[in-house]
């Protein structure tokens, strides 16, 4: 990841807003993070992670040119009631800088009623 994004007019918190069509759609989320900048000896960059107003994931500070990956469990999915979802990256007190993402990857599930496969193939 060669790239970050942060925000240009810091107000502590960075909002990501989205909806789904059906509010029982289950979705995963993987969110990527690598600090890019070199920090100052006075500097730090630290937030918390929120999902639907709840804490997904935190106090967090990126790593230096290392990648991190944040996703819920292997075998967890999530849901937005209403449908209506909002990720939020908000910078903690001690935190003298902006939080920034590199990427966020969001897979809704698709169940199908039939398996795909014939089930006769591959014995």
């Amino acid at each position: 990841m060669a790239s970050a994004a942060t925000r240009v007019n810091d107000n502590g918190t960075w909002e990501f807003p989205w909806s789904l069509e059906d509010s029982t759609t289950r979705f995963h989320i993987y969110l990527h993070f690598a600090e890019l900048q070199t920090l100052l000896a006075n500097e730090t960059r630290e937030f918390n992670v929120l999902l639907n107003g709840k804490v997904y994931y935190g106090p967090y500070s990126p790593k230096m040119l290392s990648i991190d990956t944040m996703s819920p469990q292997p075998d967890s999915t999530l849901t937005c009631k209403g449908g209506s979802c909002l990720l939020q990256l908000v910078k903690t007190t001690k935190s003298t800088l902006p939080p920034l993402i590199n990427a966020i990857e969001l897979f809704t599930v698709v169940e199908f009623p039939q398996s795909e496969t014939n089930q006769d193939e591959g014995s």
